[in-house]
């Protein structure tokens, strides 16, 4: 595969999901602590924040064992879009919005 800028690599790829799965625990964390007063509902939502932090780890640690051709190898276009559209979606979020479960 060919090379590419940095806009479009592998490298840039995984930064991007890394980012989005920290953008997620940060949602995840607003929303336990906005149900705060129901302790099960607090938990749940901690809990995914867990699972994205776990998410996070694992793409750091792949990218890491990465060398650096494979870094700068050209990411597909179809990934690079999804993950902007996520990271988008992330935050565009108004917690202002939220007021029950349903809302969440």
């Amino acid at each position: 595969m060919s090379t590419n800028d940095t806009n479009t690599s592998i490298a840039v790829l995984f930064e991007h999901a890394i980012c989005v799965e920290k953008l997620a625990v940060t949602a995840y964390r607003r929303l336990a602590s906005m149900f705060d007063n129901t302790k099960s509902i607090a938990v749940f939502f901690n809990s995914l924040a867990n699972d994205e932090l776990v998410h996070a780890a694992m793409l750091q640690k792949s990218m890491a064992e990465l060398n650096h051709q494979q870094l700068l190898q050209n990411a597909p276009s179809d990934m690079l879009a999804e993950i902007q559209i996520l990271s988008n979606k992330m935050s565009a979020i108004d917690f202002e919005d939220i007021r029950n479960l349903d809302d969440a």
